[in-house]
């Protein structure tokens, strides 16, 4: 039946408001507010996204002289490109047209065409414009004759053997378009997408709504499903026959839904019936977490045919001496689709066939057979099976949007692939067994990169125009990308044993690689560096607290001061370091490199006039305080950083700073009491509680050991707030600073109170002076004296010069109250090294106890600022984090450290709105504590073992099974009577823990004992043999796992023996943990259901184990004037000035395009803004193209399962229901629920907003029953989050209200409404607008209810039949 979809108003505005408004944080602007603007997208003749962004040309002025904080610095006039039309001439095509820029480079105009659907399958070609080859990196505007309508001329240019390798790539490329192995692999920058695929294409691939198309039919699947068909003013109409009831299966039945144009009042519908009905496993109430759903799959794809079998380099390559000289490159073999089976020669003028087979050579030419420039056209040539299935698939690929088809800047991995097929791929093949194994690829004129030239090199470009400031971020940004793809392979092929150390005589943990121009060292204490800092632990934390000063440093961009290019990365419980080489830095000692720092904690200091004027251009923005420092000889040495930041002049006569790991203030909540440090202090000979070792005794003046002895010993003067939530406690390294964001958080405190202080001063200082005028004029009597104009001009400068004095008093004073560095001005700053041990400060003591309390109130102010407004945020909805990473986010933009997680998350504990912050963060501790046991026990896998070990972990871990029993690798070697001998005594309860204590075997235990280099659950190497991974057993896991949470986070989890305690305790989810558990280690499981309750068989073996994946971090350059326009753009939201909003949005879209190309996280943001705008100003089909971008982006750059992903897919629903899209809308919500059930559960207030709109979107389809059940869904969740006297309460119980009238439940009807009156009342008021239309919603209901029971006593009354009233909603 046809039914129109008639949702009433006031529905529509509350549900599409809300989703807005939480994932944006920003208030939405009425209607009457809103300008209509143009769309920013102008996507046309095959042109690539990065054409279409940089469709502007931006030309900088002068800064401007207002003094609007809010302005931006430069005023950018936009001036549109004069884009024209010309012709391209294609060989055996017809002439075709594109739109170019005079801007576009030649090269550009290559890449359109490569990526053309005509001629995609060209690489190797030339165009010439009048008979002359134009250069690649000339623009069009310097190409003489150049204008509209001009004829360039595609032109083959003759292979190489490099282009003809690249040709034979680009075909495997083609072929592979369509499937995601490549993403599931990790490889080339590839990632998934799959909202098209969710959708069914239902949203075009441009995203905007066809003018001439209808909406799909809506088909819902529901026993018990009560549908009513209205007309459109809204009444009741006898049901006709619908196609479903010509069916033999009556419980199906089908909708149609009819969508108004935007352009008229013509209506259409779809032939193609959707069907939309709910899955099982996104049911209110349903248990089952699965997880095959995460990876959805396309049946056209699945039913199209390969193209073609095999192609492969052939064996007879490479072409002998004879050969060469007639011009033949390399040999292929090829069998397609018809079992035929082709030699083919590659010669600089294309392909062809020879006579060789795979037994004789013959290079000669088949007889007949015509060489093709293309490989694609030879092979279109020779296979009809091919030219067919290569045309399907070249449409397909070219029908999906392009931002699906442009690799990733970053490699994304998921934590979970399907099972694939292994399949012939040679180019796989030859990328694996070639010289790349060891060696980058080779580039002209060098054998592997210089990073380091590289990196500093596109530093030190001109930067003084907008235009430079682009090429060179630009540049920066391709080469920071290039270098950590490079950087990250080698670390992988470093733990993997694939490249040789410069020291392999030492242990392996021990070991230094340097592979493809970059160095790479473990994170272990190799020679006793970070002995008095904690060992391996604080070797384990010092690159990433180095990493985070690589990016503050980097990000100020100090001209001449340069920072190493670093990558951290985590592989197989490794922690990996990846830095470029400082030139020069291996020909020399350490000592004889560093010019600026200490390599001795203080004992010897250098610094040299060069870096103290580089460095003191970053003690500012970095709030440092410079300081002196007396060295082992009592000589003073200033310092414009920490003693830990060294200072190294390359050869290249660049300044180059490393070692940044603390550039930020130390956590002083986390350094050992006073007590602990006295005991140090007294003996060189004792050791701490700690485990630290004081300095060795150096010859000073006894005036010297006595201020030393004064100042290390700790007087951290904590709060009273920070000692009684137990600080300070002992960590396990001494290298914890707080996050930078927690130093700007303080900083623009401290600032707000230096003004507020200032204010109140000054007004004193007025208010005194009136009372003492007022005075003075009282005690005079009679006339006031006249005074002449010079006595008024005195008496004015009197008064100038006094208010000075009062605002340089008040600035003082607010100075001194807030401990500014100056006396004069406000700037807050922090001394690095106040409280390391060991240093002696040329300073007084006044000026050290000053110092030291500042970063004492800096530990207060996180406990008492930060952590309650964290937890406001989350009270409020604010903050809502759907999983652990969202968690770690939210904590890290309010500066606190996941270190604090023990301390925050027991004060959610009584709170019932923060019951989903309390479960994750639970899950988390649970979590971070699993990993710290899991990275010494992968350390401790041979390469045969790992899948095996893993398997076993996650059994463990996550099983039910008491008594887990791995397979091993070596069980392959034993024969089947000892096998079989062994599975009986593995099959008897009581003697499997006798083999679990006995039956070592030699090999194992020698590969055990050997395996030294690993560190344990306390970070220091293994001195014995650790147990082998197979005797581990769930008891002694999760005895691990709570006294790490004890130790490190200070949390105690009581009564938890195993997996289903914590899951019964806490109501966590098993599925949620290994979803963790697997994207913090970097493992890849496969795509199956688990039964994770199966108390008979183990939950995984090693067949579930596919591949471990490498967790990456490293400091990517900003794009900092697209940074600006968007920040500006913000302010511009909240301010309500939309117009000016939206411009400043599509400037920083264009800008962060120019920077970053296509695809890019800030680009998805964007895109997110504009489509949020343009919904606001009810232009829901630009909405929907600019969000449907947006979640391609967000998929393909942070995951299809990342919290950010889920709130764009809700809010594309959102926009796809306002335009009548409600196939798509209904898929996108039901991905929505299910992406939230698998990272949390349905315990969440972000499910209650899905809910809501499922409901509401059912309705409009009149599926009221299943509507009802994610409405009651819904109001639970709204009643324990948001409170039962909530809005969100009220909202939920109208739309309760409004599903049961339509079933004609009016008791229920009215119960739910009088509820959301009562709300209404007294939330708002008995005028308010939401009030009345409760209460005319209340009569109404009313007078339906009393008409409809009226007719109900007549029938009964009467016995006769009476048609029933038509119901009114």
């Amino acid at each position: 039946m046809t039914v129109n979809v008639n949702v009433p108003e006031e529905q529509l505005q509350e549900s599409d408001c809300e989703p807005v408004q939480q994932s944006n944080g920003t208030q939405v602007v009425s209607e009457d507010e809103t300008t209509t603007t143009t769309s920013s997208d102008n996507h046309n003749n095959g042109k690539t996204p990065k054409d279409d962004a940089t469709n502007k040309e931006i030309v900088e002025k002068s800064p401007t002289a207002s003094g609007d904080k809010s302005s931006i610095d430069q005023e950018l006039i936009v001036i549109q490109e004069n884009l024209y039309p010309i012709k391209i001439l294609v060989p055996g095509m017809e002439p075709f047209e594109v739109q170019v820029s005079p801007q576009e480079l030649v090269q550009e105009l290559h890449q359109l065409l490569k990526d053309r659907e005509g001629t995609c399958h060209r690489t190797c070609f030339k165009l010439q414009f009048n008979g002359n080859t134009m250069d690649n990196f000339c623009e069009l505007k310097n190409i003489e004759g150049m204008k509209e309508g001009s004829e360039v001329r595609l032109v083959d240019e003759m292979y190489s053997v490099r282009e003809a390798r690249l040709h034979v790539r680009h075909v495997r490329d083609l072929l592979h378009s369509l499937d995601n192995v490549d993403a599931h692999h990790g490889s080339d920058c590839s990632s998934l997408c799959y909202v098209n695929l969710v959708t069914d294409n239902d949203i075009s691939t441009d995203g905007n709504l066809s003018n001439n198309t209808a909406a799909p039919t809506v088909s819902i699947n529901n026993n018990s499903s009560n549908k009513q068909q209205t007309d459109n003013s809204g009444r009741t109409s006898p049901e006709s026959p619908t196609p479903a009831a010509t069916d033999n299966n009556d419980n199906k039945k089908t909708t149609e839904h009819k969508r108004r144009r935007r352009a008229g009042d013509q209506q259409a519908t779809n032939e193609n019936i959707v069907d939309c009905t709910p899955p099982d496993y996104i049911m209110p109430g349903a248990k089952d977490r699965i997880v095959t759903p995460i990876h959805p799959t396309s049946s056209e794809l699945m039913r199209m045919d390969s193209c073609i079998k095999v192609v492969c380099m052939s064996q007879w390559n490479p072409p002998p001496g004879g050969r060469l000289l007639h011009g033949d490159l390399i040999y292929l073999c090829v069998v397609t689709n018809e079992q035929k089976r082709y030699h083919i020669t590659c010669n600089p003028r294309g392909f062809y066939v020879n006579q060789t087979d795979m037994d004789t050579f013959n290079p000669k030419q088949v007889p007949g057979a015509q060489p093709f420039h293309s490989l694609i056209d030879l092979l279109n040539h020779l296979s009809p099976s091919f030219k067919r299935n290569f045309a399907i698939l070249n449409r397909k690929r070219f029908n999906r949007h392009p931002f699906e088809r442009i690799a990733t800047p970053f490699q994304v991995n998921c934590w979970t692939a399907p099972e694939t097929p292994h399949e012939v791929d040679h180019v796989r093949a030859e990328d694996t067994f070639s010289s790349r194994l060891i060696v980058e690829e080779h580039l002209p004129g060098q054998n592997t990169r210089d990073w380091n030239e590289e990196i500093s090199g596109t530093r030190e470009l001109p930067r003084t125009t907008l235009p430079e400031r682009l090429i060179r971020e630009r540049a920066m940004f391709k080469v920071h990308s290039d270098f950590v793809a490079a950087a990250t392979r080698g670390a992988v092929l470093c733990v993997d044993g694939n490249v040789m150390a410069i020291n392999p005589g030492d242990a392996k943990n021990m070991r230094m690689y340097i592979w493809n121009n970059i160095f790479f060292s473990l994170g272990f204490d190799v020679r006793d560096h970070y002995k008095d800092y904690g060992g391996h632990h604080a070797a384990f934390y010092a690159p990433s607290a180095d990493l985070n000063g690589v990016k503050a440093y980097g990000a100020l961009d100090i001209e001449g001061l340069n920072v190493l290019g670093t990558a951290v990365v985590d592989y197989k419980g490794y922690r990996v370091t990846a830095q470029t080489i400082i030139p020069g830095i291996l020909e020399r000692e350490q000592e004889q490199s560093v010019v600026y720092g200490s390599i001795d904690f203080g004992k010897t200091i250098r610094t040299t006039d060069e870096f103290l004027k580089l460095l003191s251009k970053t003690t500012k923005p970095m709030h440092i305080i410079p300081h002196s420092i007396k060295d082992a000889k009592s000589e003073s040495i200033s310092l414009q950083s920490s003693i830990e930041c060294k200072g190294i002049h390359g050869n290249d006569k660049r300044h180059y700073i490393l070692d940044l790991q603390k550039s930020f203030p130390p956590d002083v909540n986390f350094l050992p009491p006073p007590e602990e440090d006295v005991v140090t202090s007294s003996s060189s000979s004792e050791v701490s509680k700690f485990g630290e070792k004081t300095a060795p005794e150096i010859v000073e003046s006894e005036e010297d050991k006595e201020r030393k002895k004064k100042f290390s010993r700790w007087q951290p003067m904590l709060a009273p707030e920070c000692i009684q939530m137990g600080f300070p406690r002992k960590h396990r390294h001494r290298l914890l600073t707080h996050r930078p964001e927690l130093v700007e958080a303080f900083v623009e405190h401290a600032y707000h109170v230096f003004v507020c202080h200032c204010t109140t001063k000054i007004v004193s200082y007025r208010n005194t002076e009136k009372q003492q005028q007022q005075q003075i004029g009282s005690s005079e009597s009679g006339d006031p004296p006249t005074t002449t104009e010079e006595e008024k001009m005195k008496s004015a400068s009197e008064s100038s010069a006094l208010v000075a004095r009062w605002q340089e008093d008040a600035v003082r004073s607010a100075a001194k109250l807030v401990g500014s560095y100056r006396d004069d001005e406000f700037d807050i700053r922090f001394n690095p090294d106040i409280f390391s041990p060991g240093l002696n400060f040329d300073q007084s003591d006044e000026q050290v106890e000053q110092e030291r309390r500042m970063i004492c109130d800096l530990a207060r102010f996180l406990i008492n600022n930060q952590i309650p407004t964290f937890i406001k945020d989350c009270l409020d909805h604010v903050s809502a984090p759907l999983d652990g990473a969202a968690l770690t986010k939210a904590l890290h933009d309010k500066g606190i450290g996941m270190r604090y997680l023990g301390k925050v998350i027991p004060l959610m504990k009584e709170s019932r709105p923060l019951q989903h912050v309390y479960k994750i963060g639970i899950l988390e501790i649970l979590l971070r504590s699993a990993k710290h046991v899991m990275r010494p026990y992968m350390q401790h896998l041979d390469q045969m073992s790992v899948a095996h070990g893993t398997s076993h972990f996650f059994n463990c871990l996550l099983g039910t099974l008491s008594t887990p029993v791995p397979s091993r690798p070596d069980d392959q070697l034993i024969s089947k009577k000892k096998k079989k001998l062994r599975g009986k005594n593995r099959s008897a309860p009581s003697s499997s823990n006798n083999n679990a204590s006995g039956n070592v075997t030699t090999q194992a235990t020698a590969a055990s004992a050997n395996n030294g280099g690993a560190i344990g659950t306390n970070g220091q190497v293994a001195t014995s043999p650790q147990l082998p991974w197979y005797r581990f057993t769930p008891e002694m896991l999760w005895e691990k796992i709570t006294i790490e949470a004890k130790e490190y986070y200070d949390f105690v989890i009581e009564d938890c023996s195993g997996i289903d305690d914590v899951v019964e305790k806490y109501g966590l989810q098993k599925i949620s943990f290994l979803r963790r558990i697997c994207q913090v280690m970097g493992v890849q499981i496969q795509t199956r259901d688990y039964a994770f309750d199966s108390k008979n068989k183990a939950v995984f073996v090693e067949e579930d184990i596919i591949r471990l994946f490498p967790i990456v971090k490293h400091a990517p350059p900003r794009a900092s004037d697209a940074a600006q326009f968007f920040s500006s753009a913000q302010t511009k939201v909240q301010q309500g000035a939309i117009r000016e909003a939206f411009e400043l949005f599509s400037e920083s879209l264009n800008l962060y395009t120019n920077v970053y190309g296509a695809v890019h996280v800030e680009i998805s943001s964007c895109y997110r803004q504009l489509a949020r705008l343009h919904y606001m100003m009810s232009e829901h089909s630009e909405a929907i193209s600019s969000q449907l971008k947006a979640v391609i982006l967000t998929e393909r750059c942070l995951g299809v399962d990342n919290s950010s992903t889920i709130c764009d897919l809700m809010n594309l629903a959102l926009y796809c229901f306002a335009s009548q899209k409600i196939s798509a809308s209904l898929k996108l919500l039901y991905r929505a629920r299910y992406l939230i059930l698998l990272a949390h559960g349905s315990d969440h207030p972000e499910i209650a907003l899905v809910d809501s709109n499922i409901g509401l979107v059912l309705h409009g389809v009149q599926e009221y029953d299943l509507s009802l059940k994610f409405l009651d869904e819904a109001l639970k969740i709204n009643e324990k989050y948001h409170g039962e006297n909530s809005h969100k309460a009220a909202l939920s119980h109208h739309l309760l209200a409004r599903a049961h009238s339509c079933k004609g439940e009016f008791r229920m009807a009215l119960t739910h409404e009088k509820e959301t009156f009562k709300l209404y009342k007294t939330l708002y008021g008995e005028k308010h607008d939401k009030t009345k239309e409760s209460a005319e919603c209340l009569r109404h209901l009313t007078e339906q209810a009393v008409t409809l029971q009226r007719t109900m006593n007549e029938i009964y009354k009467n016995g006769s039949t009476v048609s029933f009233p038509p119901l009114q909603v």
